[in-house]
Order: C-alpha cells, then structure tokens, then sequence
C-alpha cells in the first residue's frame, strides 16, 4: 500500500501480504469482511510526490467520522 502526503510530498510505503476473513459472529456489528495485513517492510520517502495540495473541504460524499 501507498499512502501519499499531499501537503508534503511525502510517501509511506508498506509491503505485506494480506487476507480476507469472512467473520460470521461479527456480522451484526460489523457489515463486510476483516482483513489481516502482515506488514514485512515500511519505508518512507520524504518529497517524492512533486504535486502539493491543501484541504480546502471534505466531500459531502464521506460518511462522517
């Protein structure tokens, strides 16, 4: 997975492998699956996205947090 920093161009990278769990006693609780991520390598390069972007809104589109 790649996760960007829009404001600072930074980029976090996490290697793994990951699984899907279809968990049946939780499917009152939770609507879904669950998944299992085992993270083998983090890296961290700071700057290497070149675009900057600011927050300007959230999108009405986004459930609330």
């Amino acid at each position: 997975m790649q996760f960007t920093d829009f404001e600072t161009g930074d980029l976090l990278n996490i290697r793994g492998h990951a699984a899907l769990h279809d968990l049946p006693k939780y499917q009152e609780e939770y609507t879904g699956n669950l998944v299992s991520i085992h993270v083998e390598e983090v890296s961290r390069t700071a700057a290497a996205f070149p675009h900057r972007y600011n927050l300007v809104s959230f999108s009405d589109r986004n459930p609330p947090i």
